[in-house]
């Protein structure tokens, strides 16, 4: 007996629906969350010198990191010839598995389009096999190649025969990755790309650049992170999620126009320069205020040169600072969206002795562990002549605090009248004596001649950041040193420290 069409066509419209609820279903039902533990660590190494070996192994033991992607050069086109330009130098490391990274030129990218896709990969895999040679010689564990093209949405189909021309070239065994922007996961043509490489890394970052200074746009947030991920999760490609954890700053004109921007500047240094005024710190803005990026905004009272860059009066000068409790946020993010194709967490970039422009070892240890970083504060004082005293204090902790003119105190008692000449400081912005008077409640400003309280400030302290002290006595100095130390850290907290410390006599 046939079925009546009008049944058959109901059928065929049930069965339909039925697919499109068990897809839908299959892409976008929420994931199991993926304990900390379940999700490994890598990194980017991304300076012209190749990290030391001691930088590695202690990011790596300190973290359980599984992989290095080390910027190995880029590949430029200029004058008719392509080839890499500023490799990186130095020894490459030899404990950990190692991927090298090429990023590419503007101008590169400008000729992707006129550019042979076998010609591109030929003079890729030439540049690979030269620093596998070199990597031999260092005794590093190379595995793997990654490309770091910036492409334009428009030329993945372009992007994806260079992969494939690239792909037929490389040793059987070499690992085959490339970095991605968001907004390739919102294209049709991704999937050709990532047909041809074992994994691919999209950055969770860097989407907008505040291109003037009404602008404001984060580096990354926890929320775009999320979004993402869930993007990219439907793809069905093993992934690593990249997340950042650097600075920057920004230099404006007066008008507000861009003028440059700088990867490699110290947040400090700005909060320490009296020719910088600080009008603005605060969190970007988000839905959890502490689970953000940081903004500081200074204002140039005069001409002043930091750091080879410079500023006019009037100029502004913007930094977007990260923070432990956005990448731990993110780092979450990632965990409960990304699904059973997460290969791990890269992070941008492995902390390096001496970079401050990145979270501290001790931030990005608490942040992926999904733990609160912690404000601890070592004292210790000694004597370092007749009645000289020297006080070191030390951030033992992996908080940071906030920058600005109350991100750290320091309150010390002192004999009434003690101090027979001002202080010497180093790490310290400025000081004062103070008195408490009979019947007050606070101590008040006061003369150094009668001075019983010096409270002293810090504008940044950083993890591992130290602030000196010289004391000279009026008579015998006090057998020990009690302070009260305040941080304002940068997640919100305000964290007191009641310390002491004995004397301990030169030489000891």
């Amino acid at each position: 007996m046939r079925v009546p069409f009008s049944k058959r066509v109901a059928f065929i419209a049930s069965a339909v629906s039925i697919a499109l609820f068990l897809l839908a279903v299959y892409f976008f039902k929420q994931p199991r969350v993926l304990a900390v533990n379940e999700v490994p660590l890598a990194f980017w190494a991304w300076r012209t010198n190749a990290p030391g070996e001691t930088d590695v192994r202690k990011a790596f033991a300190a973290t359980d990191a599984k992989a290095l992607f080390l910027r190995a050069g880029q590949m430029d086109f200029e004058n008719g010839t392509l080839q890499r330009i500023r490799p990186v130098s130095g020894a490459l490391p030899a404990i950990v598995d190692l991927h090298l990274v090429y990023n590419a030129t503007r101008t590169f990218l400008r000729q992707l389009e006129t550019l042979e896709p076998k010609t591109i990969a030929e003079t890729i895999t030439r540049t690979y096999q030269s620093d596998l040679l070199r990597a031999s010689q260092d005794q590093a564990q190379t595995i793997g190649l990654q490309l770091d093209f910036d492409v334009p949405s428009r030329l993945l189909p372009r992007y994806a025969e260079i992969i494939a021309a690239l792909r037929a070239l490389l040793p059987p065994n070499t690992t085959l990755s490339i970095t991605g922007l968001p907004t390739w996961a919102y294209t049709k043509e991704i999937k050709d790309v990532l047909a041809g490489v074992d994994f691919w890394i999209p950055q969770c970052y860097g989407m907008k650049f505040p291109d003037h200074l009404t602008k404001e746009i984060p580096i990354s947030s926890p929320q775009e992170v999320a979004q993402t991920i869930s993007r990219i999760r439907q793809l069905d490609k093993p992934f690593y999620a990249g997340l950042s954890a650097y600075s920057y700053a920004i230099l404006y004109a007066k008008d507000g126009a861009l003028v440059e921007l700088r990867g490699d500047l110290d947040p400090a240094w700005a909060a320490n320069n009296s020719d910088l005024e600080l009008v603005e710190s605060r969190d970007f803005s988000a839905p959890s205020s502490h689970a953000s990026e940081k903004r500081y905004v200074y204002h140039a009272k005069s001409d002043v040169v930091l750091d080879g860059l410079i500023l006019h009066a009037g100029e502004w000068l913007v930094f977007d600072l990260p923070s432990a409790e956005t990448l731990r946020a993110s780092a979450r993010a990632v965990r409960e969206n990304a699904g059973e194709n997460l290969l791990g967490i890269c992070v941008f970039r492995l902390p390096v002795a001496k970079d401050e422009t990145v979270l501290s070892l001790g931030e990005m240890v608490a942040a992926l562990s999904d733990q609160d970083c912690l404000a601890k504060t070592e004292l210790s004082a000694r004597s370092v002549g007749k009645n000289q005293l020297q006080v070191r204090l030390e951030n033992k902790g992996t908080a940071n605090a906030r920058l600005g003119e109350d991100a750290l105190t320091i309150e010390m008692k002192i004999p009434p009248g003690g101090l027979k000449e001002s202080p010497k400081t180093d790490g310290i912005a400025s000081y004062e004596t103070l008195c408490r008077f009979p019947g007050a409640d606070l101590s008040l400003p006061c003369s150094q001649r009668r001075a019983s309280e010096l409270r002293f400030v810090a504008r940044s302290w950083k993890p591992e950041s130290k602030a000196v002290i010289q004391l000279r006595c009026n008579e015998i100095c006090p057998k020990q040193i009690a302070v009260t130390v305040t941080t304002r850290v940068n997640d919100g907290r305000i964290v007191k420290e009641e310390l002491t410390a004995l004397i301990q006599n030169h030489g000891e």
